[in-house]
């Protein structure tokens, strides 16, 4: 156990499947954090309060995260790592987190004191109280913040260094913290409980990576040498896509601001769909995503072009393959989804009706969001951070314009989950296009035919799951006269047989469709091979040990 926690991963395979684990875990912990929510608060005022006073904080410390601790930082870092540079690496990493600390220091001060303004501009539909407790509840969101940005700097070099467990486990014991707050302090503090284990889970996801990045090689030094080659360089790529997180956060302040204006729980319905609905996204785009990147740095770095593509197009098949179906069954099963997930408490038959409607739209784009999570990283380790940059400029303006235009003609909050999906379909359509012209990766058209093949596999057990769930007999649901769909055990027990008849169904369909992912799946059945789930045979080489 020891070995699998702190060995760094040797492939890509075994990094994917270390981070699924525990990707899993956080998100199913994830759920019962929202189950708890609904439960406690239902999807009403209070929770629309607590989900809105997220959107700057998060704002600012996406912007500094996403921008320069991942995607920019990582490549330059591991590129030092593999040049057997430790000295330099150290002191680059050491700039890089004393700026961003800085940086978010400066912009936390700002939002002390203009958050009185900024809810009011950002949330014009709630009353004046919401709006002094949403005021309030940033101020406070600010400490966690901190804890989280300084976590994710060692995430970083975790897994620049091949570490993936340890760093998945950090989001594992942040979900631990807000439950912690959810159980003991919401009933006395209301949602300001909940924020305070919010915090008390920053602090933990901070503290669980330090130790490992200590031995790894990290400590604290006063360095604030910009001028390092690298460090401008990070700072080069880390401008555009610094500026791509804007645009992803205002897409999301959106989507905030027209819920804000509709019913009481709006915010809270589209959040919880949101959740829902990247559970998938995260399970099987995030984390082959995450693993990825520093093997593709180091291929782009090593000038390996042909192995670069082969690798990105393999895990692209590898996301596609999980992805799409579960957007299928996601519309399919969006009720009983939700009603398992959610149903509880405060949380009554209509907020269960608006969500799953919600939900049922965000499925549509789920394989585009997993997908455009892969090319994303694959322009990163390019070092092109401008194209994906362009690209969401073009997702967020057609996301703008779709939102306002179905909210003013419908008032529904399930259209903000369509437009999400539809502006995801856009953007990884564009960023496939752009890829292949950069690199050529779907060199001809049967590079194609798999991904059709997912297509229609997944259209037919769509069909195979909806049947089932859907055929009325004199006006009553065949499933309802079979058994008590009421309770949750039984609708437990539907959906677990549903999903796993169309699983298998979907399993034999690919495999006479001749996908290899298929075959590898049930190859892995036969040998109870763990390690044999993602057939990649690209080896990473771990970093010297002089320079841990």
């Amino acid at each position: 156990m020891a070995n699998f926690i702190f060995r760094p991963a040797k492939t890509i395979q075994t990094a994917a499947v270390s981070l699924a684990i525990l990707l899993l875990t956080s998100r199913v912990l994830g759920l019962v954090r929202n189950r708890l929510l609904a439960g406690q608060f239902g999807a009403g005022a209070e929770l629309d309060v607590y989900n809105a006073s997220f959107a700057v904080p998060d704002f600012i410390v996406d912007f500094l995260i996403t921008g320069a601790l991942t995607v920019s930082f990582i490549p330059v870092f591991t590129g030092l790592v593999v040049k057997k540079k430790a000295d330099l690496a150290w002191k680059v990493a050491a700039t890089i987190f004393n700026l961003s600390m800085a940086i978010f220091l400066g912009l936390a001060l700002v939002l002390i004191f203009a958050s009185p303004i900024l809810a009011n501009i950002l949330f014009p539909g709630f009353t004046s109280d919401q709006k002094s407790q949403v005021t309030f509840l940033m101020r406070l969101l600010l400490i966690s913040e901190l804890f989280l940005l300084a976590g994710s700097f060692l995430t970083s070099v975790l897994q620049s260094f091949r570490h993936f467990v340890i760093p998945a486990l950090a989001p594992v014991v942040y979900n631990l913290g807000v439950i912690f707050g959810l159980i003991l302090l919401a009933p006395k503090f209301g949602v300001t409980g909940v924020v305070f284990g919010v915090i008390a889970g920053a602090v933990a996801h901070f503290l669980l990576q330090l130790p490992l990045a200590i031995s790894a090689g990290f400590y604290w030094r006063l360095n604030f040498n910009h001028n390092l080659t690298e460090v401008r360089e990070i700072i080069k790529l880390s401008i555009p896509r610094a500026a791509g997180v804007i645009v992803a956060n205002l897409q999301w302040i959106a989507s905030l601001f027209l819920a804000s204006l509709l019913v009481s729980g709006s915010v809270a319905v589209f959040k919880f769909a949101f959740d829902l609905a990247n559970f998938p996204i995260g399970l099987f785009g995030l984390t082959v995503a995450t693993a990825a990147l520093p093997t593709l740095s180091t291929l782009a770095t090593q000038g390996k072009l042909g192995q670069f593509k082969a690798t990105t197009l393999q895990l692209l098949y590898q996301i596609f393959y999980l992805s799409i179906p579960v957007g299928v069954a996601i519309g399919v099963l969006r009720i009983p989804i939700v009603r398992l997930v959610l149903g509880a408490g405060l949380f009554d038959w209509q907020d269960t009706v608006e969500t799953a409607k919600t939900l049922s739209y965000f499925g549509l784009g789920v394989f585009a969001q997993a997908g455009i999570l892969l090319t994303a990283r694959a322009f990163y380790a390019l070092k092109d951070t401008t194209t994906p940059l362009a690209i969401s400029l073009v997702g967020f303006m057609f996301h703008l314009i779709l939102s306002f235009s179905l909210i003013l003609l419908f008032r529904d909050v399930s259209y903000l989950g369509l437009s999400w999906a539809l502006a995801g379909v856009l953007s990884f359509l564009l960023q496939l296009v752009i890829l292949n012209k950069k690199i050529n990766i779907l060199e001809n058209f049967s590079a194609i035919v798999p991904f059709l093949k997912m297509v229609l596999a997944s259209i037919a057990t769509g069909v195979v799951l909806y049947l089932p769930l859907h055929l009325k007999f004199e006006g009553q649901y065949v499933i309802d006269r079979v058994i008590d769909t009421t309770r949750a055990a039984n609708l437990l027990l539907i959906v677990v047989a549903v999903t796993v008849v169309g699983a298998g169904f979907y399993l034999v369909v690919t495999y006479f469709l001749g996908l290899s992912q298929a075959r590898t799946i049930i190859s892995f059945f036969r040998k109870f091979q763990f390690t044999s789930l993602v057939k990649l045979t690209e080896p990473i080489s771990p970093p010297d040990s002089a320079s841990r």
